[in-house]
């Protein structure tokens, strides 16, 4: 009982201190992404240390939760290049994906989404246009 509290707990500690991370990483990128070119920004992340896959969905579900105020208007490219942050900075070969939907309706609008170590996820409705490196 007492060793998986001790679990929770640090379960617990590693998603705050990766929100954190993930909040100082969305400030980032709101205040530079106005002044430099998408191809420009992630290669500021240097790999600091290597982490599991589990480590990879608990990074995602916290960037995930961050909420609108946060991330500003472009939501989804924030949110994948502060992911994208994190991950590199654990060793991971993570690389952000910027599409257009397959059927234009209306205005011109993009998506944004990471594709970690060469897994690239299913995103049906959209044509990859950008891969930042």
């Amino acid at each position: 009982m007492a060793f998986g509290y001790l679990q929770h707990c640090r379960r617990r500690a590693c998603q705050a201190r990766w929100l954190a991370e993930a909040l100082v990483w969305s400030n980032y990128y709101r205040v530079v992404m106005p002044h430099r070119r998408l191809e420009h920004l992630l290669p500021l992340c240097r790999p600091r240390c290597s982490s599991s896959r589990a480590d990879v969905s608990g990074i995602s579900a916290v960037v995930k939760r961050l909420p609108s105020w946060v991330t500003g208007s472009s939501v989804c490219l924030v949110r994948s290049l502060v992911l994208a942050s994190m991950l590199r900075r654990r060793g991971h070969d993570a690389r952000v994906i910027v599409g257009a939907p397959r059927r234009r309706e209306g205005a011109f609008r993009a998506h944004a989404w990471v594709a970690v170590d060469g897994a690239e996820p299913a995103v049906d409705d959209y044509v990859p246009l950008l891969l930042l490196p």
